[in-house]
């Protein structure tokens, strides 16, 4: 994850972007050594008062785990991360919460919304934070492929649905224009970017659970871009108007753009 600047405009380029962990709670081992289940040599009333103070820590938000040296909370949701941002700390940018303690954002993506609409309910986000211990998910809005945005703009209300889910639950909703089949974020298909993405931001104006990703993966799908300085620029050609809309209108959140070659090439 890089810090770039387009205009003076801070955002983020990802590479490698939908890399996060679908972290379950009812395991006692997970990614970055949050904790693990050391209870086999305890007796039951040990056991219980552990589980006990795991809890407490749990539910009050606190939980801590270290990875790359650095501490960090974990599946803390935006109502004790607040908006998250990107910092310098320890000499590494890493993402941070609103108060600048590094965080770790872990959940999943829905598939396109226009193929598996039933995943958005109430039910599913609840499981994902309660069951699970998610504080993100993504929401795929294909723009064309499948009955897509462009054909059924109803899918957008469906999005928004999930954004209020999400907003619900106490999880982060990356609002995801995804760019698949063709690669090229300039392709004609794509044109409706700035419009649909002013519409969320005039509806949840620098709402601290939005996370806008303008262009998930470019990639040589024909018409696509390529893996080089040349394809970025096209990107880039893409993204810089929204970036800048997005902030003229005074919208602080993470915008996530992805990189050529499918978010694998560093800019």
């Amino acid at each position: 994850m890089l810090r770039n600047k387009w205009g003076g405009k801070q955002l983020i380029v990802v590479i490698m972007v939908m890399t996060l962990v679908l972290a379950s709670c009812s395991s006692k081992t997970t990614t970055g050594d949050l904790y693990t289940d050391d209870k086999n040599d305890q007796t039951p009333a040990e056991n219980q008062t552990q589980d006990e103070s795991q809890n407490s820590e749990s539910n009050a938000g606190n939980r801590a785990f270290t990875e790359g040296g650095a501490t960090m909370k974990a599946m803390t949701g935006p109502s004790v991360n607040g908006m998250p941002k990107i910092n310098e700390v320890e000499g590494i940018m890493q993402l941070c919460d609103a108060s600048g303690q590094p965080i770790q954002l872990r959940g999943m993506s829905t598939h396109g919304l226009q193929w598996f609409p039933g995943i958005i309910n109430d039910n599913a986000f609840s499981a994902l934070k309660n069951d699970f211990g998610a504080n993100v998910i993504r929401l795929a809005l294909y723009p064309n492929e499948g009955g897509g945005y462009i054909e059924d703009p109803s899918l957008k209300d469906l999005l928004i649905e999930g954004i209020d889910y999400a907003i619900a639950n106490d999880m982060y909703a990356i609002v995801d224009w995804h760019i698949h089949n063709p690669g090229d974020p300039m392709h004609e298909e794509y044109s409706g970017g700035i419009e649909f993405f002013d519409e969320i931001s005039t509806l949840y104006p620098n709402n601290d659970h939005i996370i806008y990703e303008l262009a998930n993966e470019p990639n040589p799908n024909a018409p696509g871009v390529s893996n080089d300085a040349a394809g970025w620029e096209r990107v880039k050609e893409f993204c810089e108007p929204i970036v800048n809309m997005l902030r003229d209108k005074g919208n602080e959140n993470l915008i996530l753009v992805g990189s050529p070659n499918w978010s694998q090439r560093p800019t």
